[in-house]
């Protein structure tokens, strides 16, 4: 095989790999809907935590074609997105019609980012968007898919298909990685400590988390591994040498490395969304050797060229590869500008390509654990007052307490919640959203709790706190409280006074 074919290799993908793609990616979705759908009012209707035209306000340079934002001030119109997009999804999972099934959960992923651009802020959500967009450009419906049975993505023959899509998608893949491992400059994943810490993140442990993190024998291997691996592990899949013995071992790399912080972390669907584009990588020989053994019978492999190529007019064909290095270079440069290469910064990017690239959803900084993990555990207070001049906390609806939670993890409800907290209540104090975004919360635990309680209980105000406990060598460490925010709750009433 010539150098050139060898490099052909490691950016040709199978149409298996694909499909499985397809369904991996589509379970993703339908997880993550499933995990919102609890706090639909709360996280995206006017009556919840951020009204869109508090959004609009803030946000609306960045309000780009959001049907959730158009549908926030009905709970019905909201509940009729997410079951168009359940249905898209579950049209891509049985690949009914899946282009447009892509189509349609690009766009509502988008949609749905849109809506929460000032919490709910998880990289997995941009990625999933990301895999979702370029699988536009690839044949991702060949098998076990309703549209291979009809025969409207033929021919059911397993191909290895290469074209500039499937060259962006494993670059992508690569700057997913790197750059979430170039930006870990702190010295904590250095000198070997940084998984020691965020295994201590009560916030983030899961309920094997302690255990792990009484093994500090294990703590600096795993610390330099995993930034090792984020490090230079992408270059596993570019090795044109043995091509298929290297993808491999890194799609088993990658894969353990999510699932070890989906063990031992608390962070929803994030694993499994980082994990579902490294599907699509799976190499022609791990299916020539298993899928036979699995079906008992011969798996046809036909070496075409990709469907899009063989079926598509020039012109169609020219527009699409030229949208696919258009999309590439813009995640390229916006990553440079991430890790400031070269002196490269976001401003320095023309303005038309950052609009360009925040309307599609490619702005994204992948920056998990950042330089450094956090080195403070800290829980959430909320002390309301009420009329009857007690103290509650609205969002536990319990009494006021500044006890440390039993269980950290419990007490914020759900991981969505979480991010939801953090993006309101830990804006810098000078920033100029901070006491609009947290005055709306406000409302919100003003319009749940008092709809809820007797006129003399009624919610009049409340402060918010965050008690940070230090993480030290003995975990246990002294406490100290600080005010962070407060609100008054939008009342005809007369304020009652101490």
């Amino acid at each position: 095989m010539g150098f050139w074919n060898r490099v052909k290799q490691v950016f040709t993908l199978d149409t298996r790999s694909l499909s499985l793609f397809r369904i991996f990616i589509a379970s993703v979705v339908l997880y993550d809907l499933a995990d919102r759908v609890g706090d639909l009012e709360a996280h995206y209707t006017d009556m919840g935590v951020l009204p869109a035209r508090t959004l609009i306000t803030l946000y609306g340079d960045r309000m780009y074609a959001s049907l959730h934002v158009v549908a926030s001030g009905s709970y019905a119109a909201v509940a009729l997105l997410f079951a168009v997009h359940a249905l898209a999804a579950v049209a891509l999972l049985l690949g009914f019609h899946t282009r447009l099934a892509t189509l349609a959960c690009w766009f509502l992923a988008l949609s749905l980012q849109v809506r929460t651009v000032a919490l709910l802020k998880m990289g997995g959500d941009s990625y999933v968007a990301v895999a979702l967009l370029f699988a536009l450009f690839l044949p991702i419906g060949r098998h076990w898919s309703w549209d291979s049975r009809r025969g409207t993505d033929p021919p059911p023959q397993a191909a290895k298909v290469i074209s500039l899509a499937t060259v962006a998608f494993v670059a992508q893949v690569c700057i997913f990685y790197w750059q979430t491992g170039w930006i870990k400059t702190g010295e904590t994943w250095f000198n070997g400590t940084a998984v020691w810490y965020l295994v201590n993140l009560d916030m983030l442990r899961s309920p094997i988390a302690p255990w792990i993190a009484t093994q500090y024998w294990a703590m600096a291997p795993l610390t330099h591994a995993t930034h090792a691996l984020e490090r230079f592990g992408p270059v596993l899949f570019l090795i044109p040498f043995y091509a298929p013995f290297f993808r491999s071992v890194a799609i088993v790399s990658f894969t353990m490395l999510h699932i070890g912080i989906g063990a031992f972390m608390y962070l929803g669907a994030f694993p499994a969304m980082s994990m579902a584009p490294l599907a699509a990588l799976v190499p022609s020989k791990v299916w020539d050797a298993w899928l036979p053994r699995l079906m008992r019978r011969p798996f046809s492999v036909n070496a075409q060229p990709p469907l899009m190529d063989s079926q598509a007019s020039k012109p169609v064909r020219w527009g699409t590869n030229l949208a696919v290095v258009l999309l590439t270079l813009h995640i390229l440069s916006f990553c440079i500008a991430t890790l400031g290469i070269g002196g490269l910064q976001h401003a320095s990017l023309p303005g038309a390509q950052v609009k360009a690239g925040r309307a599609l959803g490619l702005n994204n900084s992948w920056s998990m654990m950042s330089p450094n993990p956090g080195n403070l555990n800290w829980w959430f207070l909320i002390d309301g007052r009420t009329a009857s001049r007690h103290h509650v906390d609205p969002f536990s609806k319990k009494a006021t307490t500044w006890d440390r939670p039993e269980n950290n993890v419990d007490s914020l409800r759900s991981w969505r919640w979480r991010l939801t907290l953090l993006g309101l209540l830990t804006l810098p104090e000078g920033s100029p959203r901070r006491a609009i975004l947290q005055g709306a919360l406000g409302d919100y635990f003003c319009r749940q709790w008092n709809s809820e309680h007797a006129l003399e209980d009624r919610l009049i105000s409340g402060r918010y706190a965050r008690v940070v406990e230090p993480i030290g060598p003995t975990k246990r460490m002294p406490t100290f409280r600080e005010w962070i925010g407060e609100f008054t709750c939008p009342t005809k009433l007369a304020p009652v006074h101490d």
